[in-house]
């Protein structure tokens, strides 16, 4: 159970990686028809060109930055894809569409009965 969380050393090397892709995520999400994939994808690209080839360990064998970073933009990218939404009424990706679907009906448009 001890060995589940990220230690102080984890946090300090990831603290930089947060950064750049909540920052990225925040602006590729608010793009119609990327949302957080793309922003996952071009995050974990970035951090592995600022990274280069000298990465301890390399990425794809540990490397905590190539986690931390694209989940971040994942989570930043999914919450701001409401901005579109919300604000123009357009839905940046299938499940915003659907999210806009799911209301139905107005049921308060109809005419009253007397």
């Amino acid at each position: 159970m001890k060995n589940l969380l990220p230690t102080r050393a984890d946090l300090k090397d990831a603290a930089p990686a947060i950064a750049r892709g909540t920052a990225l995520g925040s602006v590729l999400g608010i793009l119609p028809g990327g949302g957080a994939l793309l922003a996952s994808f071009a995050s974990y690209s970035m951090e592995k060109k600022i990274a280069g080839a000298s990465a301890s360990p390399a990425f794809g064998e540990g490397n905590i930055r190539g986690v931390a970073g694209p989940e971040s933009a994942n989570n930043a990218g999914a919450q701001t894809s409401f901005i579109p939404m919300l604000t123009l009424g357009i839905p940046p990706n299938a499940v915003m569409a659907l999210m806009i679907g799911a209301n139905g009906p107005s049921t308060t448009s109809s005419p009253a009965r007397r």
